[in-house]
């Protein structure tokens, strides 16, 4: 279910719930429907509140397990520039020094950045 239909449904059905709400304030004499009205309205909401958590659910599992195996790949691939046997910076696209490989990491003379 799209977010976007779900959230105009959610907010319809609560706008339907506040004049069921006002009907019952402003009237003397409550309507005999009036309740199962209402009870349907929360029964329906408590239904796609569930539905809705469940995909929110399902959805958190899938990303923490993309991250998890992003997080093993990028774990190989710096173990693989730890035995590059040539002392080396991999650079981003500015220039910028991202990885020193293993070689250049046990010079004397370079200064390991904070956070590598």
């Amino acid at each position: 279910m799209n977010s976007t239909v779900f959230t105009q449904q959610v907010e319809a059905m609560s706008h339907r719930l506040a004049s069921r709400y006002q009907e019952i304030n402003e009237s003397s004499a409550l309507s005999p429907s009036l309740l199962p009205a209402v009870l349907k309205e929360l029964g329906i909401a408590s239904e796609r509140l569930r539905v809705a958590t469940e995909m929110l659910f399902q959805q958190n599992q899938k990303l923490i397990i993309a991250n998890e195996a992003a997080e093993l790949e990028r774990q190989h691939y710096r173990g693989l520039l730890e035995f590059v046997p040539d002392a080396c910076l991999i650079t981003n696209e500015k220039g910028l020094s991202r990885i020193p490989t293993g070689l250049l990491l046990n010079c004397s003379t370079f200064k390991r950045p904070s956070g590598w």
